[in-house]
């Protein structure tokens, strides 16, 4: 911690089922759904978000032109009603052809609390962003015949994906110096070159900056008097004094 060297990983894990998840097809929802449908589609979602905060997995039943969202604890009550089930999320990926990394670990949560009634599903990638003062959800993705992967035996540890390879492409930490933003000394010394740099620039161009950074100064007494000196002697970037 002295010398300010850290070792960061950053990780994104994503459990990965036994067997392989296909789907039928993928578009984004202005292709899927009418414009009526996608103001019904945000109009439900914004409803669902103000009932229940920082809830980013829902289930999504259309009803003609109309979209209820509800939480996945509902699940019970929305498979007795039908069994085409859609489940959605807030997906943090903009990529035009593949979902976030959530959906990984919402679907190994279906098929493990309901992966023997489950087959298949659809999937809302609910994106929403404003762009140019205008809110706009129609980059969200509609996945239709996402297969369920199979429950799996809960007592064996499933293998997990998602961590960062550093900068050789290897699963390792990556490494910062933060001396430059943290070192007391840096930063005065920082501080002092910058005022030094604008007062070359506003008041004396000709201000030799190399020459007196290399300046060697010997301070006979370091009283009153002496300690006002070598303040102002640092303040012009001197940095090599002998105190007497």
């Amino acid at each position: 911690l002295k010398k300010y060297d850290y070792y960061y990983w950053f990780g994104y894990p994503a459990l990965a089922p036994n067997e392989p998840v296909s789907y039928k097809s993928l578009k984004t929802i202005d292709k899927a759904f009418t414009s009526e449908q996608i103001i019904s589609l945000l109009k439900g979602y914004d409803k669902f978000e103000s009932e229940n905060r920082n809830i980013g997995f829902f289930l999504v039943q259309q009803t003609g032109d109309q979209f209820d969202f509800q939480s996945l604890s509902s699940f019970e009550e929305v498979y007795k009603n039908s069994h085409d089930i859609t489940i959605g999320f807030c997906d943090p990926s903009t990529l035009e052809t593949n979902p976030g990394w959530p959906l990984r670990n919402l679907l190994f949560l279906l098929g493990q609390a309901w992966g023997d009634r489950l087959n298949q599903v659809n999937v809302l990638c609910y994106r929403d962003c404003t762009r140019k003062g205008k809110r706009q959800i129609g980059h969200s993705l509609y996945v239709e015949g996402v297969t369920v992967p199979g429950k799996q035996d809960p007592s064996i540890i499933p293998k997990v994906v998602g961590w960062e390879r550093n900068e050789k492409n290897k699963l390792a930490p990556r490494f910062v110096n933060l001396s430059a933003n943290m070192d007391p000394k840096r930063l005065a010394e920082s501080a002092v070159d910058l005022n030094l740099k604008l007062m070359r620039w506003r008041i004396l161009p000709s201000l030799d900056l190399p020459t007196i950074e290399k300046t060697r100064c010997l301070l006979l007494g370091a009283g009153t008097l002496g300690c006002n000196v070598a303040r102002c002697l640092l303040g012009w970037g001197i940095r090599k004094i002998t105190l007497v």
